[in-house]
């Protein structure tokens, strides 16, 4: 059976088509849009007409997809970008009424909890404390686990496309200063963090399509592997990046603009949060808000397992066609 997964974030809006063959799952079909919402999310908190049309049009697209694929099930949220919207249960509304695809909006604690349990679901259990941390581009979500359980979950506002607010002193006088504001600001919400349960030096494992394109930079750059990017090569090229635009930085690491736009502030908030955590390099394994959200459906769909009695079950878990 088919299952469906949209992500509607705030440097893109993106979609999965899951393969469930009795539970073990599998992504079958993956489209993006570069909708970067946080670009108007976290400066007008309006969303316009035009751009509301074009959520509307490419929800129907979405539409059309879970249709050709027989989807039975499908689950589609919005995140921090949505949530600083002024009109955003107009804009809800609209692509409902025009697509019949509910579009959920979930909080950060709820977005934090959702990756957390697919995290246990994709890669199990630790038998070790950690940390996983998703950066995404309005928040970050920072959960303590430990082997009996998570010890503590947080929703930070310090996303990449947050930067500008994090580092307002120095970014116009002197660029190779941006970092250390960025720092200061990002240290200080990371202060109630600390009493998470979790010893110093444990792993970090980072979620989030920015982090897994800065590992796979790193690696062409120095040999690193992608899923354990080290901290000491990741400083050395935020320095540099710092200085260069975003289209410079586009054209000399050969990444896309989108991806260019991100890449300072993403990796700046990555090595923050990994050094004070005190670690030399994160795992970033391959799992993202929309395979986490796949798990919750699996359960939707046969109606069981250790998710179906979870409270996001409900809330993010809608039927598409009837079989």
């Amino acid at each position: 059976m088919k299952l469906g997964a949209i992500d509607v974030g705030s440097q893109s809006i993106r979609i999965s088509i899951f393969e469930d063959e009795n539970g073990v799952i599998s992504r079958c079909h993956a489209e993006f849009e570069p909708i970067a919402l946080g670009k108007k999310g976290f400066d007008n908190r309006v969303l316009g007409k035009e751009s509301i049309d074009a959520l509307v049009a490419l929800f129907l697209h979405f539409k059309r997809l879970f249709n050709d694929h027989a989807v039975i099930a499908y689950g589609a949220v919005a995140t921090s970008a949505m949530r600083n919207f002024s009109n955003r249960h107009e804009i809800l509304t609209a692509i409902e009424e025009a697509s019949g695809i509910e579009l959920v909006l979930i909080g950060g604690e709820e977005e934090a909890e959702l990756n957390y349990q697919g995290v246990l679901d994709v890669i199990g259990v630790s038998p070790h404390p950690r940390w996983l941390v998703d950066i995404g581009g309005g928040s970050v979500e920072l959960i303590a686990d430990t082997p009996e359980g998570r010890a503590g979950l947080w929703s930070l506002p310090i996303g990449s496309w947050r930067f500008p607010e994090l580092c307002q002193k120095n970014a116009v006088v002197a660029p190779n200063l941006v970092i250390d504001d960025a720092v200061e600001a990002i240290e200080k919400a990371m202060v109630p963090c600390q009493e998470g349960g979790v010893p110093s030096g444990s792993e970090v494992v980072a979620l989030g399509g920015n982090v897994r394109a800065l590992g796979w930079l790193l690696e062409k750059r120095n040999g690193s592997a992608p899923e354990a990017p080290p901290m000491a090569p990741l400083k050395e090229l935020l320095n540099e990046a710092v200085m260069l635009s975003t289209e410079e930085r586009s054209a000399h690491y050969e990444i896309s603009e989108s991806r260019s736009e991100t890449l300072v502030s993403t990796g700046v908030i990555l090595y923050t949060l990994a050094t004070r955590l005190g670690v030399s390099e994160v795992s970033t394994p391959h799992v993202n808000l929309r395979r986490c959200m796949a798990a919750f459906l699996s359960t939707f769909a046969h109606g069981s397992g250790r998710l179906h009695t979870h409270e996001l079950h409900d809330k993010i878990c809608r039927a598409w066609l009837v079989s």
